[in-house]
């Protein structure tokens, strides 16, 4: 909750990431007004690629990890890319098998009124493009 008193987006994220990144090379680039996205949105961003981000470096042994945002319209547009060992979005463990970060994932998405899109294969890294909509603002979700 600390980064979100920080005035850029990318400073949170670095700082939301810094105790999970390990030796993988971040790149930030989240060209994103703060004043922009309200404190609900921002928490759950931050927690999105907080789990991207741990995923790729636990299970995809990635070396390198690409982040990126933008605003369109009332869209706020991200990405995390990362060079890891990949999998196959169709067929990975799921809440069945005791891994819940990726429902966790679609479900913060769908209340803020999103998209989320895997592309990945084994050996080909993955990325993860979310949409979610910056009109949302209900705090009540905010919280874990």
């Amino acid at each position: 909750n600390d980064a979100l008193g920080d005035r850029k987006l990318d400073e949170s994220i670095r700082r939301t990431l810094a105790p999970v990144v390990g030796n993988a090379r971040l790149t930030v680039r989240f060209e994103v007004p703060r004043e922009l996205v309200s404190d609900n949105v921002a928490h759950n961003v931050l927690r999105i690629i907080r789990e991207l981000v741990t995923n790729a470096v636990n299970h995809g042994k990635a070396t390198e990890i690409r982040i990126a945002g933008s605003v369109d319209a009332n869209f706020l547009h991200f990405s995390v890319a990362d060079n890891g060992c990949g999998f196959d979005p169709k067929s990975c463990p799921g809440a069945q098998q005791g891994h819940f970060g990726r429902q966790g994932i679609h479900e913060r998405v769908k209340r803020l009124g999103g998209t989320v899109e895997t592309t990945s294969s084994p050996g080909n890294g993955t990325k993860v493009t979310v949409a979610v909509d910056l009109g949302i603002h209900d705090e009540e979700d905010s919280g874990l």
